[in-house]
């Protein structure tokens, strides 16, 4: 029988509170600002934890525990699917898929920690409004606990509308977008069809635990992968990786714009019953009024009306974007290229709600100093972490280096060991993804 979540726990799932974990928060910033995570006396840093939480101070070490778990888990998630595209780029597909299964189920637990749900073996428990920490009364092991919460909390009234408000596509929610958008009535229907989507939906987040099973425990080379070619992975990963470039100091990304056009795209589907490209005219004056409520700056509409109208050369859809989309198990071959995806775009909306949880806790990049500063020797780029890491100045390092692989594929560049004798040192850089979870603390 299929593991379900025990009918007396969804009262408690939906008590759930962001600002009960808040309350936490105070206790974790005196410890951020003595370089520590936790305090010293923290018994769960290294105890497991398990039964009730009965007194006040077991209920304030596993409050502090969870409220640190949201940005710890987020790099951890992001540094999974950095190893993961390297993996894939060296042709170890059956590794891409255990890294990037990692990268998926961390991403699932930083966003439930935001939302007061905190995912352990067997014990699992509620932050509630108050404070107050209930152990859930059904026992569920990581993997089902993870992503058969993460499902119900998808299902919940005010979550299409959260993520629709932290992924902003110029400064603008997915919410205001689509609000405006002629024939549009409700953005919930679409919001929860996008986080669906995005690795949410249980039947996918199954389908990629089976592949890490098969791939983990079993020979890699048993099971058939369709391998792309050197060329082919290359630009996968180099299209991937700017797709999570930077754009302002808002926390948007650029794969946001490529998310607005989806959105819109199925908003217009979902009102009309048609594909844009069926009645391309009404999709055309959809798209010019939401941008004359929107968008001032003749320049910025101009890019966002041949983007969103897909006019070459704006008509590029990353294959990330595509596979991610794909969740029919029957396309084994590609799965390694479903799970990256899935692992990107989750890991997306979880650093909009972990950047979410922290400007309201008030904890800053500048407060973690001791934190990055350690990661940056660990995993060697120290030379580009002077201080404070500020991912927007290491950004423009990483796109010349991307800007470079590019120019070696297009002048005929294939050989593996080649690619990696020449570009190694950038790719490292390029692929150290853990960098992205900078963008979930505020600067200031």
């Amino acid at each position: 029988m299929p593991v379900e979540i025990g009918n007396s726990d969804y009262p408690t799932l939906a008590k759930s509170s962001s600002q009960g974990v808040l309350k936490y928060t105070n206790w974790v910033k005196r410890y951020l600002s003595r370089g520590r995570w936790l305090g010293k006396e923290n018994k769960f840093v290294i105890n497991r934890v398990s039964g009730n939480i009965a007194t006040p101070k077991d209920r304030k070490h596993l409050g502090e525990y969870i409220a640190s778990t949201i940005p710890l888990h987020l790099y951890d998630g992001w540094t999974y699917l950095g190893q993961a595209l390297t993996s894939y780029v060296r042709g170890a597909s059956g590794l891409s898929i255990h890294l990037g299964y990692y990268a998926e189920l961390r991403a699932a637990m930083s966003l439930l920690s935001a939302q007061g749900i905190a995912v352990f073996n067997f014990d699992n428990y509620v932050v509630f409004d108050s404070g107050e920490i209930k152990r859930l009364n059904k026992g569920l092991k990581t993997h089902d606990a993870a992503w058969l919460f993460v499902e119900n909390w998808a299902k919940q009234q005010d979550s299409a509308d959260y993520v629709g408000q932290i992924i902003a596509p110029r400064s603008i929610s997915l919410v205001d977008w689509i609000n405006i958008m002629p024939g549009v009535s409700n953005w919930k229907p679409l919001g929860e069809d996008m986080l669906l989507g995005f690795g949410l939906d249980l039947k996918n987040s199954y389908e990629d635990r089976r592949s890490r099973n098969r791939v983990t425990y079993r020979p890699t080379t048993l099971h058939y992968v369709e391998q792309e070619d050197i060329k082919d992975r290359i630009y996968y990963a180099i299209d991937l990786i700017r797709s999570l470039q930077p754009v302002g100091k808002s926390g948007e990304l650029h794969v946001d714009q490529y998310i607005l056009r989806l959105v819109i795209e199925r908003a217009f589907q979902s009102t009309t019953g048609l594909f844009p490209s069926q009645s391309y005219q009404l999709y055309q004056a959809n798209v010019k009024a939401m941008l004359d409520r929107n968008i001032q700056d003749q320049v910025s509409r101009n890019f966002l009306d041949m983007f969103l109208l897909r006019i070459p050369p704006f008509d590029f859809e990353p294959d990330f974007l595509i596979e991610a989309g794909i969740s029919d198990p029957t396309v084994s071959s590609k799965l390694h290229l479903q799970v990256l995806g899935r692992a990107a775009l989750l890991l997306r909306v979880a650093t909009g709600a972990t950047r979410d949880f922290m400007n309201r806790a008030g904890i800053k990049l500048s407060d973690v100093d001791f934190w990055w500063n350690d990661i940056g020797v660990q995993i060697g780029l120290a030379e580009h972490l002077q201080g404070t890491v500020n991912a927007l100045e290491v950004w423009p390092e990483i796109v010349l280096a991307l800007d470079e692989m590019d120019e070696w594929l297009d002048d005929g560049g294939d050989a593996l060991g080649e690619f990696f004798d020449v570009f190694g040192a950038s790719f490292n850089l390029a692929s150290n993804l853990g960098i992205m979870s900078a963008l979930s603390l505020p600067e200031r």
